[in-house]
């Protein structure tokens, strides 16, 4: 699946795209699949309800987050590559932490959600073809194309990770 060019994405998104490396976004997102279920499964059970600020979301609640927004984005993938043309509405992060059980949930579960999630998205992204990947659609009021959303998936979650290094990581305690 080749990458998107200007002008296939609102370029409020071009801050996840640079956070991508070169090379096949499936070949990245594979391998990234397998380097973030490790590295947040790693944090613990303990380290994994630590905010660096009150209003902050917790590791659990990061994790959640990104499981969340690649389901919302793979869903938009499959409806503009099946030629949906139905505009497809934004969705509210906060609202959807807010009403999930995150923090009745263990890490373990959590990571194996993450898997499973990511495991589909490629499932599907695989099935796709070149004429597939070029469609346009709507989604929160700018226009993309199929082919932008792995690579918004696989930056989006650089971005988080790179936020949990910077910020977490050193507050956290030792197992």
């Amino acid at each position: 699946m080749l990458r998107p060019e200007i002008g296939e994405y609102s370029p409020n998104y071009l801050h996840y795209l640079k956070w991508l490396p070169d090379g096949d976004i499936l070949e990245i997102l594979e391998r990234q699949g397998t380097e973030t279920f490790k590295f947040f499964t790693g944090f613990g059970e303990k380290n994994a309800l630590y905010r660096y600020d009150p209003d902050k979301w917790c590791i659990k609640e990061i994790l959640l987050h990104l499981i969340d927004t690649e389901r919302v984005f793979t869903y938009r993938a499959l409806r503009i590559s099946r030629g949906d043309t139905t505009p497809l509405p934004s969705y509210d992060q906060d609202e959807f932490i807010r009403n999930s059980n995150v923090m009745q949930r263990s890490l373990t579960d959590l990571g194996n959600e993450y898997q499973t999630v990511r495991s589909a998205s490629l499932t599907l992204f695989r099935s796709l073809d070149e004429e597939m990947t070029l469609r346009v659609g709507t989604a929160s009021g700018n226009l993309i194309t199929v082919r932008t959303i792995p690579c918004i998936i696989g930056g989006h979650e650089l971005h988080h990770i790179n936020i949990v290094k910077e910020k977490y990581m050193k507050k956290t305690v030792s197992k």
